[in-house]
């Protein structure tokens, strides 16, 4: 009798080419969480930057409005010499800051520093 030699032909990955995938998707996956991760730190601190800028532009607006003679000259947040700013306003979190004010020449400079929280 004729036998025949039947052969199944097997359609499989082999354990090296399964090792060289699964590197190269860790090696994917390592870069794009890496990037997430390195581009959310300056989105932050710029956000942050933006809240402590804003805070003492409203705590300056706020003390121009005060600015006519008897408040000006009777008030304590209008002294001259150094303040904090938040017996103007209230702060957002992270935020704090001074203010001075300083007689030169018969006009009043105020001076505004802001500090802000960048740790993330």
């Amino acid at each position: 009798m004729y036998m025949r030699n039947i052969k199944k032909s097997v359609k499989a990955f082999s354990m090296v080419e399964v090792i060289v995938a699964s590197i190269i998707l860790m090696t994917t996956i390592t870069l794009v969480f890496g990037t997430i991760a390195n581009t959310r730190k300056p989105v932050v601190v710029s956000t942050r930057k933006l809240r402590a800028a804003t805070y003492a532009q409203e705590v300056l607006d706020t003390l121009r409005t005060r600015v006519n003679d008897s408040e000006w000259n009777n008030a304590t947040v209008l002294k001259e010499g150094d303040h904090y700013l938040n017996e103007i306003l209230a702060a957002p979190t992270g935020v704090s800051g001074t203010y001075k004010i300083k007689d030169e020449n018969g006009f009043k400079k105020v001076t505004a520093n802001v500090t802000y929280n960048d740790d993330i």
